[in-house]
């Protein structure tokens, strides 16, 4: 979940005054907003997430702070249309978040998660880099994995509560640490400096990467990936496969929506009614991909755009009801820049 703002010659300073009369989250006492150029303009776009954290001097994003930044009419319209689109992403995926734990509840996820495991091969003193982490349900898949013997993982993501939340909770002493980032812009992190990722079910679902949009926008990000892989790293991550149909995962799901032991021994009565919100949003998912907002390739189109970018493609695995693609890549010892 990603975009960019346009950067540009023209620089508005909008003082504080006019900004925080209504909007408590900006802070800095002069706020420079870089504007659009024109549709034209060749100058490189900068980062929504960049911007927001300058603005607000808080890395944390959420959509009541978008919003607020939104009522002013201080942004060109083509800045302010990127901001609406990007709002409307954050809304969709904080909803989602509300409910995403009770996925995790069902078979076909826990089928995912399975996958996961048997295709990561972490080593002792490895550095591993969980990215989108999400609740840090992949971080603490890695710890365990390992044996508990990795030197470090790093969660990344721009919302990072509940990532906090699931640690607080299962206090393993795992080395994790929590970064603030955003997968739509160059990652914060050195080149060749994981010996590991994973990335689960988050990088087809990039919508701008400084401009780029579509399978631009998803090489944009794999090349990041690389760039910060050691060489012989690993990369495992996830997406729907192309015509994806997540109508069969919710019909895999029906026996633990309707696990009467959780219902009458565990009180879990959330089951069914979250299952059906899931549904809602998966198919929404599904439709985004049809309508390319979000890039759901084939294997053949993924393996294309692996190599193009420099990745080994080992295999892939169906998953998820068949829903879902694993992919296991390596950086070769040997690659091009």
């Amino acid at each position: 979940m990603a975009t960019s703002l346009d950067n540009c010659e023209i620089k508005s300073i909008i003082r504080v005054s006019n900004l925080t009369a209504n909007c408590p989250f900006i802070t800095n006492k002069e706020v420079i907003v870089k504007m659009s150029k024109s549709d034209n303009g060749g100058a490189k776009p900068i980062s929504l997430y960049k911007f927001f954290s300058e603005l607000t001097n808080d890395p944390e994003i959420n959509s009541e702070k978008i919003r607020c930044v939104l009522e002013k009419n201080s942004l060109s319209p083509r800045t302010k249309a990127r901001l609406e689109d990007w709002l409307r992403e954050i809304e969709f995926w904080e909803e989602y978040a509300r409910i995403y734990r009770n996925l995790e509840k069902a078979r076909p996820y826990r089928s995912l998660s399975k996958t996961f495991k048997q295709l990561v091969s972490p080593r002792p003193d490895d550095v591993w880099l969980d990215l989108g982490c999400g609740p840090a349900g992949m971080s603490r898949l890695l710890w365990q994995k390992s044996r508990k013997t990795l030197n470090k993982i790093v969660a990344m993501d721009i919302v990072l509560e509940p990532a906090q939340k699931t640690l607080g909770q299962n206090p393993e002493n795992a080395p994790t640490e929590l970064v603030y980032g955003n997968i739509g812009e160059k990652l914060p992190f050195p080149d060749q400096y994981f010996d590991g990722i994973v990335a689960n079910l988050v990088i087809p679902y990039v919508i701008d990467y400084e401009g780029k949009t579509g399978k631009e926008a998803l090489t944009a990000v794999l090349k990041e990936t690389f760039r910060v892989l050691k060489p012989k790293g690993q990369l495992v991550w996830s997406t729907p496969r192309k015509n994806v149909k997540f109508q069969w995962v919710f019909l895999a799901s029906l026996p633990d929506m309707l696990n009467i032991y959780e219902y009458i021994v565990n009180k879990d009565f959330s089951r069914i009614l979250q299952g059906t919100r899931i549904l809602r949003h998966a198919l929404q998912i599904q439709k985004k991909g049809k309508k390319g907002v979000y890039t759901f390739l084939s294997i053949r189109e993924l393996n294309e755009l692996l190599q193009k970018v420099g990745f080994v493609s080992v295999c892939w695995q169906k998953t998820f009801a068949r829903q879902v693609l694993v992919n296991l890549s390596y950086k070769p010892e040997k690659s091009h820049p």
